[in-house]
């Protein structure tokens, strides 16, 4: 290899790392801050006037403006955030550019070499110009690693506030036996809160079997819940047979009921990021067939509470040790898709949900040990004496991206996966991953810290 061919040998790999398209900036969030604003004067539109006085006014004054002050920061926090976000996809912009300028100079300088040169003296003066644009490569790669990193300190800073709002509470939960729980509004001559719990593990029961009036009872008792405050003794129920009845599905059931919830898809999704939050504490189902909730048992959210086989593909189950599992190459394929699946699914749900929930911090989890799998074509081949890599790698890049795309958008669950022990190693194996080029996508690569 002539010193020309290892420069833009090296030239080429490190235009690979900063993708294709233009990266996406912080400009989409801009409405986000502005609706957390319009909450914000909601709220404090519905502060106590003078017709009502007394300690009562006082206390919900005093939490009206309390909650108002919530959505400032969050606001204030969101632009942050966009703020962070645009500052990535400028250090890919403007590396770039400097990549670019970088080739320029060194094909001027090899066509300003007198064209009589001998072929030794000609690779002798490219040697130096060879050099030099490997420096300038090198410089721009290490450069735009440090302004990530930088970015992602910044991320970390930002994620101690949005845990701070996130475990603020307003005001007490719901208390049980109040008049709307005590009322019959069924007509069977029993209060409803007798009957709630049944009724609930029913509308499960249909709704994931595809009746669109049972799966809108499902949405609107989960609709109500805030991560943080107590549940009521309807949304309780309603969550833990979500929980319950999702939990021995396959991933491609839970695929094929979600399609039949129309609508009322997201509540999949919705269940998911709930049932995984450990700020939402639930009662306690049994997995078994017409089990009923138990509020002597709660349950507090977290990723074990995920479907089973939601666990095992986000956990990459039997594939973290592949010299154990060497006869059965198309499983690593297979996960890849069930993790696609998985991401498609929690892309139908209400993102706002989406706040350092087990569920997301598993999906980052899988992106990170994937990067980080030591398999490569020729290892593949080696330990396997089979084919299949192509197939599994473009299974693995869809996977990534749709994982990056979907619990990108946990801002917390990101901030997280970036400080702890393993993130600069993420970072290291995502800006050396080498993508198929025909599924690059200009967000793939800035997606996960949005």
């Amino acid at each position: 290899m002539s010193a020309l061919d290892g420069f833009y040998s090296t030239w080429n790999k490190a235009r690979e790392t900063f993708g294709v398209g233009t990266p996406t900036d912080g400009s989409q969030y801009d409405g986000s801050s502005s609706k957390l604003l319009q909450m914000k004067s909601t709220i404090e539109s519905a502060a106590p006037d003078d017709r009502w006085q007394g300690s009562g006014s006082q206390a919900y004054a005093a939490a009206n403006k309390e909650h108002a002050g919530v959505y400032e920061k969050l606001a204030d926090l969101d632009k942050k955030m966009a703020a962070e976000v645009t500052n990535a996809a400028n250090i890919v912009t403007n590396g770039r550019t400097r990549l670019d300028n970088t080739k320029s100079w060194v094909d001027s300088a090899v066509n300003s070499l007198p064209s009589g040169l001998s072929s030794q003296a000609r690779e002798k003066s490219l040697i130096p110009i060879a050099k030099e644009g490997i420096t300038q490569v090198n410089n721009t790669v290490q450069n735009a690693n440090k302004d990530m990193n930088t970015v992602a300190g910044r991320f970390t800073g930002l994620k101690g506030e949005f845990d701070a709002l996130t475990n603020q509470k307003f005001a007490p939960g719901e208390k049980k036996g109040d008049a709307e729980g005590l009322a019959d509004r069924d007509g069977d001559g029993k209060p409803d809160e007798d009957d709630v719990h049944k009724r609930a593990e029913q509308d499960v029961q249909d709704a994931l079997s595809g009746n669109q009036e049972a799966a809108a009872r499902v949405e609107d008792a989960l609709s109500g819940i805030k991560p943080g405050h107590q549940l009521s003794e309807q949304q309780g129920a309603y969550l833990s047979q979500m929980q319950a009845q999702q939990h021995g599905m396959s991933v491609d059931e839970l695929k094929a009921a979600e399609e039949r919830l129309g609508e009322h898809r997201g509540i999949i999704s919705n269940s998911w990021q709930l049932m995984s939050n450990d700020d939402v504490h639930f009662p306690k189902t049994e997995t078994k067939v017409d089990a009923l909730d138990n509020s002597q048992n709660m349950e507090t959210g977290g990723r074990s509470q995920l479907p089973e086989s939601v666990q095992q593909a986000l956990g990459r189950k039997d594939l973290n040790s592949f010299l154990s599992n060497f006869d059965k190459p198309s499983e690593y394929a297979e996960n890849a898709r069930q993790v696609s699946t998985i991401a498609d699914i929690v892309s139908h749900g209400n993102s706002e949900l989406q706040r350092d929930t087990g569920l997301d911090a598993a999906m980052l989890d899988w992106s990170r040990d994937t990067l980080h799998d030591p398999l490569r074509p020729s290892l593949w081949s080696a330990v396997t004496g089979a084919g299949g890599f192509p197939e599994y790698a473009e299974a693995r890049d869809n996977a990534l991206a749709d994982v990056f795309n979907t619990a990108g958008r946990d801002h917390a669950a990101v901030s997280s996966e970036l400080s702890s022990e393993t993130g600069q190693q993420f970072l290291t194996d995502l800006h050396n991953h080498v993508w198929l080029m025909h599924l690059i996508r200009s967000t793939t690569r800035t997606a996960f810290i949005r």
